[in-house]
């Protein structure tokens, strides 16, 4: 299988609309300006490979973007940005307009609050055509269901005319190193205070995700002995990339390597 996957850099631009009043006590005039920014440049795509328009050609979109949980939109961590810019009710919109205008076909959101994901994220994008998944950082275990809703963790959405879900698989870091730590106690200090997590989904390509004018091609050609053997190969490559990816332990690639099926 020949894929080209696309990124986008996500890059923060808190430049925000804004007005300023200067009253004149003596004449009681006021006076106003606004100041305004312009929007921020387009993001670029990365392309990832190039296609081999001889082989069958599944071409995706993938974008990666913080959302800022809203607890963490605070004045005090960004005390240039007016607290009207911060407020969620008007954040959410632009967020969901920024996703839109890109239109990737899968979305991996970080910092979504899990009230956030069941009753905006979600229901928004499914009516864009995708489907979703969520886990929220560890510590949503040890609190109450109305605490809860408020714990923020990670997203993935996929277009659903393009991908199936197969299997998702959570990665709970600081349980990682306390099974790896071997002693290290640098290790544990250095993760055991926080509950991040990384949150991965095993999608299965549909006909619709394949280029159409290869998709009869791959339909004629799929159980040829190059076919089986360019599928082996690329399996291999994948499995050494999975067991030399710096942030998996041993036992977390085991996980995913069986979520392969391998």
């Amino acid at each position: 299988m020949n894929s080209r996957a696309f990124t986008l850099k996500s890059h923060y631009y808190k430049k925000s609309l804004f007005s300023c009043s200067l009253i004149n006590v003596a004449k009681c005039r006021l006076f106003c300006f606004a100041v305004t920014a312009n929007h921020p440049p387009q993001r670029p795509w990365i392309p990832l490979t190039r296609p081999n328009r001889t082989r069958p050609t599944c071409i995706f979109t993938v974008m990666c973007y913080n959302v800022l949980c809203d607890k963490y939109a605070t004045r005090q961590m960004y005390g240039y940005c007016p607290s009207w810019a911060l407020d969620w009710e008007y954040r959410k919109k632009g967020i969901l307009d920024e996703i839109r205008h890109y239109a990737a076909d899968i979305i991996s959101l970080q910092e979504v609050e899990t009230d956030q994901f069941y009753n905006f994220f979600l229901p928004e994008l499914k009516h864009d055509g995708y489907d979703g998944i969520f886990s929220p950082k560890s510590r949503a275990k040890t609190m109450a269901e109305n605490d809860r809703k408020y714990v923020d963790g990670c997203a993935i959405f996929y277009r659903t005319a393009k991908f199936s879900l197969i299997k998702e698989h959570l990665v709970e870091f600081n349980q990682l190193a306390m099974a790896n730590a071997e002693g290290s106690d640098n290790m544990l200090n250095r993760v055991m205070p926080k509950d991040n997590i990384g949150l991965a989904a095993l999608l299965r390509t549909k006909e619709a995700a394949w280029d159409n004018e290869l998709s009869t091609l791959y339909r004629n050609n799929l159980e040829t002995p190059e076919r089986v053997k360019d599928n082996a190969r690329v399996v291999r490559e994948n499995k050494k990339k999975v067991e030399n990816a710096v942030f998996m332990t041993a036992e977390a690639s085991a996980r995913f390597a069986h979520a392969l099926g391998e």
